[in-house]
């Protein structure tokens, strides 16, 4: 009885609280469709110890309010705030914010967030807890857990947990532990897969790969970057893996080399590879030589059925002594001898030990930032009005030798996937088949019909952005799609060369590359920061992989540059987008309820006026239209189409009607739909 005493006056005084809703001047124009316990204070603000409904709405918390959607609080909070589809607190927080989509809190938190998206304080000396993101907007003292990503404006004595991502706007004090993790101005400790540090005054940097622009940082990992770094492609011969690629990072007196070797049991035996990294130390003997000694940890694979004799995979510790010489401010070469000692994983017993000798030579990758200034340094030229963008953006140095390096690097990563992941049968390459590719003729490929007319294009593309995002030219670039595509059918396929693989590959590649790379420069925005910069790289890099690529590699993917945030001129190049969505109703043979609906989602994009006589460039006029198709078994994109003028003339003529005249390249791809009911045969290209 007692009980029902007490709480029987706070349903009446809530009900009553209802019915003059509106006439208090403080309420924050949201209703309370609630029941609970409240009162009014002093100054006619309304004050909740229990509250309880659809939507609860109070000025003020001091125990539990429970919201079936939302609950609000329009200034403090001192309790246990619960919604299903948010929370949201105007003022301070103390106690704990709880909600399936997201908490905000005006003012500073100390307490717990728990949402399964989003949590937001402006300032936390608590903990934040999320399935996806956290921010907050001033430096963080207290905790923040995501299993997506951590973006604040700084971290002072806090800690920032994520899975995926973490990214302090401002100055990081504390601990960043996630895959990824961000800081502007790093003063505390970033622990995770890649460690990125604008600056680095004081701290430590734990990762697989750490970077920052400036060289005073402290790193531990396997590959550790600043803008001093010298960086080179090193490519040779050996006695232990046959043909070797690799990356070597020098740092001020150490380097690490990452890398991969082919044919390591001898060109006799079956294909075996080896994926290797060493460590080691060097010293600069003159401005063109250099010795050096590294250790490093070799994984084999052999891809035979695992035996005493034919193990399936191996391991070996190497030692190397290196003699370095710098031909030119681009080239060097190298000589290395050393010892190898190869065993078995499990009982490592020993396979063999043997002597090495390897031989090759070193592309030097970014000498453009004066990390060989011991070489007689060159005068920069001056950029043409004709470069493209990228170009400027690299200070005006095309960088031809790395665009080569990652269209074989392509190649030799998709030949491995098709060969050693999906073993494909057209990918069990041999020398053999090499030189008789070489021998024949080109022969018409009867494949199926997408792979020639939009898988192959796209792998095109991939060759093309790899030398536009290198700072060449629209005509510079497209030498890469043919090579590529040659590369590929002469080296990769074990049937012989296709005259149609070469033309869809090089002229789709080119079309699609070109407006790929386009279209991801409206997207990025370099002076944009946290997570906002981090969504615009993000999508740059699904339209442009390599071009996303390059950017990360390089350091511009979180380089601020306010002078200079956009890659194209949003005066002279008008954009025109356009998205539309729908279904349509596919029949099978004409049936009218035999069939499938199948929804859609239509792209167009209009880029530049083809009118404009200063904008003369490649592709400074093109359009798109692209069509994805969202039922299960139908292909995702139905339809591409591309025109991008090469080359055009506006003519006007006596009775004032301007004309465009020019050359135009064309991209048409429409997919064969399939049968709702019966599986269609494969399509051919005839």
């Amino acid at each position: 009885m007692k009980y029902r005493i007490h709480v029987l006056p706070c349903i009446v005084l809530m009900l009553s609280t209802l019915s003059a809703w509106g006439q208090s001047p403080h309420y924050w124009h949201r209703h309370n469709v609630a029941i609970g316990c409240n009162h009014h204070s002093a100054d006619s603000l309304l004050v909740s110890r229990f509250n309880i409904g659809l939507s609860g709405s109070v000025d003020s918390l001091r125990g539990v309010q429970l919201g079936l959607f939302t609950a609000n609080v329009n200034n403090d909070m001192r309790g246990v705030n619960i919604g299903l589809f948010g929370t949201r607190t105007k003022g301070d927080m103390r106690g704990l914010q709880l909600s399936g989509t997201g908490n905000i809190v005006g003012e500073t938190t100390r307490g717990l967030q728990v949402a399964a998206f989003t949590n937001y304080a402006t300032q936390l000396k608590g903990m934040q807890m999320a399935g996806i993101m956290n921010i907050a907007a001033q430096p963080v003292s207290g905790l923040q857990l995501a299993g997506g990503a951590n973006v604040a404006n700084g971290v002072d004595h806090g800690v920032q947990l994520s899975a995926l991502v973490n990214v302090s706007a401002g100055r990081m004090k504390g601990l960043q532990l996630s895959g990824y993790n961000y800081a502007d101005t790093l003063d505390g400790w970033q622990t995770g897969f890649i460690n990125v540090a604008a600056q680095h005054t004081k701290g430590w940097q734990l990762g697989v790969f750490n970077y920052s622009r400036d060289t005073t940082a402290h790193k531990i990992g396997l590959i550790n970057i600043n803008p001093k770094t010298k960086i080179d492609l090193l490519a040779y011969l050996g006695t232990s893996s046959i043909f070797n690629g690799a990356v070597r990072f020098r740092n001020r007196s150490t380097y690490s080399i990452i890398g991969a070797g082919t044919h390591y049991m001898g060109l006799d035996k079956r294909f075996s590879g080896a994926l290797f990294y060493r460590l080691g130390q060097y010293f600069q003997l003159s401005p063109r030589w250099s010795l050096s000694g590294d250790v490093g940890y070799y994984h084999i694979e052999t891809f035979e059925e695992n035996s005493r004799t034919k193990p399936e995979r191996l391991y070996s510790l190497q030692v190397h002594a290196n003699v370095d010489y710098t031909i030119n401010r681009s080239l060097g070469v190298f000589a290395s001898l050393g010892y190898g000692d190869t065993r078995y994983y499990g009982h490592h017993r020993k396979y063999k030990n043997e002597f090495i000798a390897q031989a090759g030579i070193a592309i030097h990758w970014n000498h453009r930032q004066s990390n060989y200034d011991i070489l007689a340094p060159k005068t920069r030229r001056n950029v043409s009005p004709s470069d493209s963008i990228i170009a400027l953006w690299n200070n005006g140095y095309k960088n031809y030798w790395l665009a080569a390096a990652e269209a074989t690097g392509i190649n030799v990563f998709v030949h491995c996937f098709d060969r050693f992941i999906m073993n494909e049968d057209f990918a069990q390459v041999h020398f053999k088949d090499i030189a008789r590719n070489w021998r024949n003729a080109f022969v018409w490929d009867n494949d199926q019909f997408s792979t020639n007319l939009f898988a192959h294009p796209y792998h095109g593309n991939l060759y093309f952005n790899s030398a536009r995002s290198n700072g060449l030219s629209f005509w510079e670039s497209a030498p890469y799609s043919l090579g590529g595509s040659l590369m590929w059918e002469f080296c990769g396929e074990v049937e012989p060369p296709a005259i149609n693989d070469v033309l869809a590959t090089t002229f789709g590649g080119i079309a699609i590359g070109e407006v790929t790379h386009r279209i991801s420069e409206l997207i990025l925005n370099n002076s944009a920061h946290g997570f906002r910069r981090f969504l615009r790289e993000a999508a740059a890099t699904i339209v442009n992989p390599m071009g996303g690529f390059n950017r990360i590699v390089k350091g511009d993917a979180w380089r601020i540059d306010n002078q200079h945030p956009y890659y194209y001129d949003r005066q002279n190049l008008p954009i025109d987008f356009s998205m539309s969505v729908g279904t349509r109703y596919l029949s099978d043979d004409g049936g009218l309820f035999r069939g499938e609906f199948n929804p859609y989602v239509n792209l167009f994009l209009e880029y530049g006026d083809v009118m404009n006589p200063e904008n003369t460039k490649p592709y400074d006029f093109f359009y798109m239209e692209v069509t994805f198709g969202m039922s299960a078994n139908q292909p995702l994109i139905n339809r591409l189409h591309l025109l991008g003028r090469l080359w055009g003339r506006s003519i006007e003529t006596r009775h004032k009607l301007e004309v465009e005249t020019g050359i135009f390249q064309h991209f048409n791809y429409e997919s064969p739909l399939k049968s709702p009911f019966f599986e269609a045969p494969t399509s051919k290209m005839l």
